[in-house]
């Protein structure tokens, strides 16, 4: 069976011992979680880095609920970021039993982002965390071609990749370039569904909270599927406004997109 996990921005009004109870309920393996509330929803305010209660909590859930915490937001590389700045949360991904962190990277600078972020997978690696890409239109990591360019020049077998089956449209990457890549590259993927095409200035928007159930529109998702290697998670990522305006609530709105992906696992590779 394909181990999926419940991530955060399908459920981002959840903190983390609730989103973790509520994937269990609905029969994901893990979860990506935040390790501060997220500035797309409104919900609980939490910073789990300045929280070791809520550190010790999420530990004892994981054990009782049987799941596990794959990777951990946000660790967003800007113009401006300092490696010191994000010590403290590399040091609560690590309190957590955390598997990676994921990081999205804002930063033009090819040589400046490519020092931090290889010091940043040295401070990761002595917390046995490993560090993936998230590929984005809207970020520098904009393409596969320059997200592969940029862990080559680092030169560290421990970066891998997050590919998202919306970001993968966006930026023009196919599934066959996916499924080509090392397996060992792809270290996490999140899956959703939209239109083909979508205007620039409405794809934040869409990336951020209007996703579309797995299935229901025009992603190339069978084969998506069959390109992730078996040791990647399957990450559900499907905020809906839709759905909320029509009153479904959130846990409600997980299981949907849970049960979707599930139907487009079968689909693609003939069992769940």
């Amino acid at each position: 069976m394909r181990q999926v996990s419940l991530d955060h921005l399908t459920a981002a009004t959840l903190d983390p011992v609730e989103l973790m109870q509520l994937a269990a309920e609905i029969g994901c393996q893990a979860v990506c979680l935040r390790l501060s509330s997220s500035p797309f929803a409104e919900g609980k305010k939490y910073d789990v880095a300045a929280d070791p209660s809520l550190q010790a909590a999420i530990r004892r859930e994981a054990q009782a609920l049987g799941i596990f915490v794959g990777p951990v937001e946000p660790f967003n590389v800007r113009d401006e970021t300092r490696l010191e700045e994000m010590i403290p949360n590399l040091d609560a991904a690590a309190a957590i039993g955390a598997r990676s962190c994921n990081i999205v990277c804002y930063d033009e600078n090819v040589a400046r982002r490519e020092e931090l972020i290889g010091a940043f997978a040295d401070q990761a690696a002595r917390r046995g965390l490993r560090t993936q890409l998230e590929i984005f239109r809207l970020c520098a990591m904009n393409s596969l071609e320059t997200s592969l360019k940029t862990i080559e020049s680092i030169g560290r077998a421990d970066i891998g990749l997050n590919v998202d089956s919306l970001h993968l449209t966006r930026t023009g990457a196919t599934m066959a370039q996916i499924a080509a890549l090392p397996p060992a590259l792809i270290m996490h993927s999140q899956i959703n569904d939209g239109p083909t095409m979508m205007p620039e200035d409405q794809q934040w928007d869409e990336a951020t909270k209007e996703r579309k159930l797995p299935g229901e529109a025009e992603f190339d998702l069978l084969n998506f599927v069959r390109a992730i290697p078996n040791h990647a998670l399957i990450g559900v990522e499907v905020p809906s406004r839709t759905l909320a305006a029509q009153g479904i609530d959130i846990r409600e709105r997980s299981r949907r997109a849970v049960v979707a992906t599930r139907k487009v696992i079968e689909q693609a590779l003939g069992h769940s």
